[in-house]
């Protein structure tokens, strides 16, 4: 007979996320729980989903470690982008 589940890799273990990734779930749940509306809560995750790629390849791995500097570099990156505008700033 095959493997016995305990035999095989916990897939929480191998679905695991980042520390970002934990704080801006975190960040979203409570933006959430403090009933922003719907349009609100799309573009904050629409913000994040250009931000955490950044971070990641700035070797920024929670929001503990983000420095200034790299809240400066994510602009300028923006901003090279074309898609900075004053309500980023």
């Amino acid at each position: 007979m095959g493997a016995s589940r305990s035999d095989q890799p916990s897939r929480l273990f191998l679905l695991s996320k980042s520390d970002l990734d934990r704080d801006i779930q975190e960040f979203l749940i409570d933006r959430q729980a403090r009933n922003l509306t719907p349009k609100t809560l799309r573009w904050y995750r629409q913000s994040l989903h250009v931000f955490v790629p950044f971070c990641t390849a700035q070797g920024v791995d929670s929001l503990q470690s983000l420095e200034p500097s790299d809240l400066r570099r994510f602009l300028v990156h923006l901003h090279g982008r074309g898609t900075c505008n004053e309500s980023v700033l």
